[in-house]
């Protein structure tokens, strides 16, 4: 831990151990009782409740993301089916969606932005 934290120059991080019978003995008495294995060890467990909340604060995030494209997707779909039962064309002769021309779908798909503010983002960031 040490190492990753603060390089210190003793006998252990140096040359390593090759007694390996004792080596409980040899980490447990100067080494665990040192201050910069005190210091490493604050560090880590700073930096693993810090990362923690990073990760959960990403996670919410993230998971906010997909709840928002998810239900843009519903309404999309939602609109592709009851075009297709009618049996109405999706397109216009343009497919812009500022176009007078623009189709039933991109029509429907503005007609809810009206009430759905998720579709209202999702219509601008089209246009």
């Amino acid at each position: 831990m040490q190492i990753v934290f603060k390089r210190e120059k003793n006998s252990l991080t140096d040359s390593g151990c090759t007694d390996w019978k004792h080596l409980t003995t040899l980490l447990k008495s100067p080494h665990e009782d040192s201050k910069s294995h005190l210091n490493s060890m604050v560090a880590l467990i700073t930096m693993s409740s810090l990362i923690g909340v990073l990760d959960v604060g990403l996670k919410e995030h993230v998971e906010r993301e997909v709840e928002y494209w998810v239900k843009i997707l519903r309404r999309i779909v939602a609109t592709i089916k009851l075009l297709a039962s009618q049996g109405l064309a999706f397109l216009g002769s343009t497919e812009d969606i500022t176009s007078l021309h623009k189709g039933n779908y991109f029509s429907y798909l503005m007609y809810l932005a009206q009430f759905y503010d998720i579709i209202r983002t999702f219509t601008m960031i089209c246009k």
